[in-house]
């Protein structure tokens, strides 16, 4: 899930680095991966994607209900903050990546799911660590 509208605007969006480095994680880890991307800004991940055959966004048409059926479906997630990504990983009940640099102001322990995995946004270090944090 990308969240992207508001983030944006308060300056809470993740990277596109970050993004492709967490899609990179997982494809060194499972190599035949598909990626499917639910986002409020759909037109944006179309764009950003556009030349990955492994990655589709979900439809225009899809609404937020759809989107949250579908990512809970996936086998593992990437996310972004916000509560609406953070239930379509814990609902998917696999390995979950999420943005180390959001929230700013809450504390790890009551913010992620224990086995998730945090990648730095700025992506200065961790690309090749099993157990991320």
């Amino acid at each position: 899930h990308v969240r992207r509208k508001d983030f944006v605007l308060l300056n809470y969006s993740s990277t596109d680095e970050y993004l492709f480095t967490a899609i990179d994680y997982y494809i060194k880890r499972y190599s035949n991966a598909y990626f499917i991307v639910a986002s409020d800004d759909k037109s944006y991940c179309k764009n950003l994607f556009h030349n990955r055959s492994n990655i589709f966004v979900t439809p225009q048409s899809f609404s937020m209900s759809d989107d949250l059926i579908t990512l809970s479906l996936c086998e593992h997630s990437i996310i972004t903050g916000g509560t609406f990504g953070w239930w379509t990983g814990y609902l998917a009940n696999g390995q979950v990546i999420h943005d180390k640099v959001y929230p700013s102001g809450c504390e790890r322990r009551e913010y992620y799911y224990p086995p998730w995995f945090l990648i730095d946004g700025n992506v200065r270090a961790h690309k090749n660590s099993k157990n991320i944090l």
